[in-house]
């Protein structure tokens, strides 16, 4: 499915276009996708050649245009030359900026695609796995590919889902202070799940607590109306923005917890360990076996429940 035109790119990304081949409608809608990996490039796809440390995607663009590239944005106009002439090129400052103002206008054609943002110290992906597991049953949609939660992983994530999606899963994370709340911006979500807090990249951060207020910037974006989905065990240590959510759910073993999990034990199944839990919300209470053996996945999959239920 073609999702964007040319123009629709080239406005988006704040480029311009140095090529318009001849009978090419720059109007309809013929881009189906971005890449920045003339490898994996699918046909119909945009080809962003980004500048990093290793390599240089100014370098692939003749193989990304082999593979079948709609249309080739870069930053030097003389990349220009390896592309025939039938294939636009847009030119722009920064190819990396680029890609995230086209995630962020791609962000506003997801009317109806319900986002949720994850991120923790630790079981991120574990828990976007879980979340898409148990949305996928019901509902269409798309998740982070392995542990895409960076400035490049975050907008291919969101550039990667279609308009008519149910939801959007996406993993965001850090290193240093100040890093989440431009890729929070970017995601804009609908429910923001916070894993836990710990001592991941403390080299960095003053105290656990300073680490906890980072992570605790994803609820700071929060859609009008979005619902913050958290780690009991972890609350303590996000500091003030917490009470500023009108709509949050606890999960976990601790007291505090409005989705309690209880009954954790390890099953064999054959040759399987799976791990069994259940949760309590008020007077509903459910049974859970999952395929994940550890004892700190019982919370994790509750998250994923606790999701599940707002959607």
């Amino acid at each position: 499915m073609s999702i964007w035109s040319i123009d629709w790119i080239v406005e988006a990304s704040a480029g311009r276009l140095v090529r318009k081949p001849r009978g090419v409608d720059v109007h309809a809608n013929t881009v189906n996708g971005v890449s920045i990996d003339s490898r994996t490039l699918e046909r119909g796809e945009a080809f962003v050649a980004l500048r990093g440390e290793r390599f240089d995607g100014h370098a692939f663009v003749g193989e990304a245009v082999a593979r079948g590239a709609s249309c080739i944005i870069v930053e030097r106009d003389s990349a220009a030359q390896q592309v025939p002439e039938e294939i636009p090129v847009i030119r722009v400052h920064d190819a990396r900026e680029a890609l995230t103002r086209l995630a962020g206008a791609h962000r506003g054609l997801l009317k109806n695609t319900r986002v949720i943002a994850v991120t923790g110290s630790n079981g991120k992906t574990t828990t976007v796995r879980f979340i898409d597991a148990a949305l996928r049953v019901a509902l269409d949609g798309s998740a982070s590919a392995k542990s895409f939660n960076n400035d490049i992983g975050v907008p291919l994530t969101i550039l990667r889902a279609k308009p008519t999606d149910d939801y959007l899963v996406c993993e965001v994370g850090m290193n240093a202070p100040g890093e989440l709340a431009p890729l929070a911006r970017l995601v804009e979500p609908d429910i923001a799940v916070i894993t836990g807090v710990g001592r991941a990249h403390i080299e960095a951060f003053d105290s656990v607590e300073e680490i906890g207020r980072e992570k605790a910037t994803l609820l700071e974006f929060l859609r009008p109306g979005g619902f913050g989905v958290i780690n009991a065990a972890c609350e303590s240590f996000l500091g003030p923005v917490v009470a500023t959510v009108p709509h949050l759910v606890c999960v976990g073993e601790t007291p505090n917890a409005e989705l309690h999990v209880a009954d954790i034990a390890h099953n064999a199944r054959g040759a399987q360990t799976r791990l069994a839990f259940s949760t309590r919300q008020g007077d509903h209470s459910r049974s859970f076996e999952i395929p994940a053996p550890g004892a700190h996945n019982a919370t994790n999959a509750a998250l994923a429940v606790a999701v599940a239920r707002l959607l």
